[in-house]
């Protein structure tokens, strides 16, 4: 799912806009938040259910986290470092054209 993403292809999903979707990402934000230190290998869910109602349901502010999550897993649960970085690099422009920096 995330091989070649791109900033435009994020930027390109439509505008989420399901109340308890958007309920459900804030949440799901605020687990991983907990889960870097408590329980890390929660991690790769969190994230992957994030970027799955992304995809599904379009895109909000609480998306960057959800796909810099993913990337932060893949750097330290796999070996493909080159896919992090990439990912890492669409987070950074997606956080710099925010308008909730």
């Amino acid at each position: 799912m995330l091989k070649n993403i791109t900033k435009d292809q994020i930027q390109s999903l439509p505008p989420m806009i399901n109340k308890d979707k958007i309920a459900a990402m804030k949440f799901l934000n605020m687990l991983c938040m907990y889960s870097v230190i408590s329980k890390p290998l929660l991690l790769p869910l969190l994230s992957s259910r994030m970027m799955k109602l992304t995809m599904e349901y379009g895109f909000c502010a609480d998306s960057i986290v959800g796909l810099a999550t993913a990337g932060y897993c893949i750097f330290l649960y796999t070996e493909e470092i080159q896919l992090a970085s990439n990912i890492g690099k669409v987070c950074e422009s997606l956080v710099e054209e925010s308008p909730m920096k």
